[in-house]
């Protein structure tokens, strides 16, 4: 399964994002690497249920919001609610 736009997308909107990637070997195996490295998100990931388990047990809400605000700042994530007007902005100012 390809987890990247969901996760930003929920990060993004203020959910936790757990990654279970019960998969990986076998995604990596099948598409090649990941696009990010899972030890640099900060989403915690497990392999198994009882790493999962333990990720949602000793979740630290505030490092993660900071982690995420720090990923998005480094991504220089700029959602403000104006994409779509800027969009059209663009288009409408092209000359050809």
């Amino acid at each position: 399964m390809d987890y990247s736009a969901m996760t930003i997308d929920a990060a993004y909107i203020k959910r936790p994002v757990f990654l279970y990637v019960y998969d990986l070997r076998d995604y990596i195996n099948d598409r090649g690497e990941l696009m990010w490295d899972l030890q640099m998100l900060p989403f915690p990931h497990a392999e198994n249920m009882d790493e999962l388990v333990h990720s949602i047990e000793v979740f630290d809400n505030e490092k993660y919001y900071e982690d995420v605000a720090g990923l998005f700042n480094e991504l220089e994530v700029k959602e403000d609610g104006n994409a779509s007007k800027r969009m059209v902005d663009v288009i409408e100012n092209k000359t050809l």
